[in-house]
């Protein structure tokens, strides 16, 4: 069979340009160690938290974003700025930790530069999660405007956000617009690329501006709900967090509490859906497998 040769290279063309337009999606993990089971949940079954901080790495033909940062490589010092509710609690999960890394170490591992970043999207703004990107000097950080808020208060009486940190990526905030377009019975969203593949809506009650992303990894879809629950377990029986960290944590422990209990609700109407909380290690291995990696 003969080919002509302009009509071959067209061909090839369209190829590498539909492999191209497919995303990427990697597994970035910041840290890791387990913990008791119960301080997962309430009432959670499980002996042990395998517990991680992690986040996605999508890389779209429209630009890299990266869903969580993880921590900062001066997390040791901004605990010392937290109030004196918080800090004893926030300065134990540190010291707890087995091991921890920075985030551009992290994005080292999945292959990626910092400076190809082109938007970081956390789920919210606690150190484990947006603190990161102190590394990661110029991507602007995508959050709610409810968010933002918090941020802008938390600056002025630092609680549960070290003000360093709010003061050092305060520029780069770009407030996120959520439109009235339903996805999945949520009554707004955000589409990142505007095509479906990593979608934002928000989910209030851990801090006011929290979000839950959605992604298609593999051919499913996943949902990142970030720390409205920390464990499956939660999210499958509506469990509340642990009383022991609930007042520490949740900005609003009533509106943290219906958050989880609606995405009961959501997960028994989707089970295709899979929901993976941001600390709970073998929610991560079930999309990805028993280590991070990508998947297209």
């Amino acid at each position: 069979m003969m080919f002509k040769l302009p009509a071959l290279v067209a061909g090839l063309a369209l190829f590498a340009t539909a492999a191209q337009a497919r995303p990427q999606v990697c597994w970035v993990e910041y840290s890791g160690g387990d913990a008791p089971g119960a301080f997962g949940a309430a009432g959670a079954t499980a002996a042990v938290w395998h517990n991680t901080a992690s986040g996605f790495l999508v890389r779209h033909p429209k630009g890299h974003v990266l869903i969580d940062a993880g921590w900062s490589r001066a997390a040791a010092a901004q605990m010392a700025e937290l109030s004196p509710q918080k800090r004893p609690v926030a300065e134990r999960i540190l010291a707890a930790l087995a091991w921890r890394t920075s985030a551009p170490e992290a994005l080292a591992k999945a292959g990626e530069s910092p400076d190809h970043l082109t938007w970081i999207l956390p789920t919210h703004a606690h150190y484990d999660h947006m603190a990161g990107a102190e590394d990661l000097p110029g991507a602007p950080i995508l959050l709610a405007s409810a968010e933002i808020a918090f941020l802008d208060a938390e600056a002025r009486t630092p609680d549960i956000v070290a003000a360093s940190d709010i003061r050092a990526l305060r520029p780069r905030f770009r407030p996120i617009a959520f439109k009235p377009r339903p996805y999945l019975g949520f009554k707004e969203s955000f589409d990142v690329y505007g095509d479906g593949s990593v979608v934002a809506v928000p989910l209030p009650g851990h801090t006011p501006g929290s979000l839950g992303v959605f992604l298609k990894v593999g051919g499913r879809t996943v949902f990142d709900i970030g720390d409205a629950a920390f464990v499956s377990e939660a999210v499958e029986k509506g469990l509340p967090k642990n009383p022991a960290l609930r007042p520490v944590v949740d900005n609003d422990g009533d509106a943290a509490d219906a958050q989880v209990k609606a995405l009961a609700t959501f997960h028994a109407a989707h089970p295709q859906v899979l929901i993976v909380p941001a600390h709970d290690r073998t929610a991560w291995q079930a999309v990805f497998g028993p280590e991070p990696r990508c998947v297209d």
